[in-house]
């Protein structure tokens, strides 16, 4: 009857295991270095356009997550279910930013891109805005990626 299953007693040899969960980073790899452990440790960029908004401080990261807190020019806290980590999110950004300034949506996406800010996922209820050349400039995941996988399960 075909023999010994061989696979009853070992998983597939062509599976792939990421044992140190580093599969679903995107840490920073060039461009600087990291202190101590990667995603673990504080990153200093050798990028002049990060630097200039960071002084040239390094960026604290754990669990691979960077914290950009330190260089938020504001923040938007959401009741729990309304971010989901899409795109959708963004559209929340600019409807809340437009209702407390009496402004449309659109003024309040034109505004944020005139001020060079990115908004930022810094939990599942709150975005923090970031300036754009530090959020662009530095490889990463957070809360945003772990909504979008967590919906996948």
């Amino acid at each position: 009857n075909g023999g010994i299953n061989l696979y009853q007693y070992a998983p597939n040899p062509l599976s792939w295991i990421d044992p140190w969960g580093l599969a679903g980073s995107r840490l920073p790899r060039s461009n600087g270095y990291w202190d101590g452990s990667p995603g673990e440790s504080n990153w200093h960029s050798n990028n002049p356009s990060v630097n200039a908004i960071t002084g040239g401080e390094p960026i604290s990261f754990s669990g691979g997550r960077p914290d950009f807190s330190p260089w938020s020019k504001g923040s938007i806290t959401f009741n729990e279910g309304v971010l989901n980590g899409s795109q959708n999110d963004f559209t929340e950004v600019y409807k809340s930013i437009a209702k407390e300034m009496n402004i449309t949506p659109t003024a309040a996406k034109n505004l944020l891109s005139e001020k060079g800010l990115t908004p930022h996922h810094l939990s599942v209820t709150e975005i923090i805005l970031v300036p754009s050349d530090l959020h662009g400039n530095v490889p990463h995941i957070g809360s945003a990626s772990d909504m979008r996988n967590s919906s996948k399960c």
